[in-house]
C-alpha cells in the first residue's frame, strides 16, 4: 500500500523543505505514478516530498488569516489519493491544482 498520512508526514519529516521539482519533472513523475499498481518507493517519497513543500505554504497561509483574525483550516490531499486522480482522471501531476486546502469560517 502507498498510502501516508500527512500526519505522519509532518511528524517524521525535520529537514528542511527540499526544493520544487521542475514541471517537467511533475509531469515525468506523474506518468510513472500512474502506470504501475505499485510505485517505486522512490517515487512515493518525491510526491511526500511535495507534499512537504505545499504544507509549508499552507501553514503560512493559515498563519496569516489567523493574524487577520480568520480561523483557518487546512489539508493535504493523501498520496493515495493524489495517485488516484492521475489515474482516474488522467491528469497531469504537474497542473494538479488541489495538493493543499484551506478553509475560512468567517461571519
Amino acid at each position: 500500500m502507498y498510502c501516508f498520512h500527512p500526519d505522519n508526514l509532518l511528524a517524521a519529516y525535520d529537514g528542511p523543505v527540499p526544493p520544487t521539482l521542475s514541471k517537467s519533472q511533475l509531469q515525468k513523475l506523474g506518468k510513472r505514478l500512474a502506470k504501475t499498481d505499485e510505485p517505486d518507493s522512490s517515487d512515493i517519497e518525491r510526491l511526500e516530498n511535495l507534499s512537504v513543500e505545499h504544507d509549508s505554504s499552507l501553514e503560512t497561509v493559515i498563519t496569516a488569516l489567523a493574524e487577520l483574525g480568520y480561523e483557518a483550516t487546512g489539508r493535504l490531499k493523501r498520496t493515495d489519493a493524489i495517485i488516484d486522480k492521475i489515474r482516474l482522471n488522467h491528469s497531469n501531476l504537474a497542473n494538479l491544482q488541489d495538493i493543499a486546502g484551506c478553509r475560512v469560517v468567517g461571519d
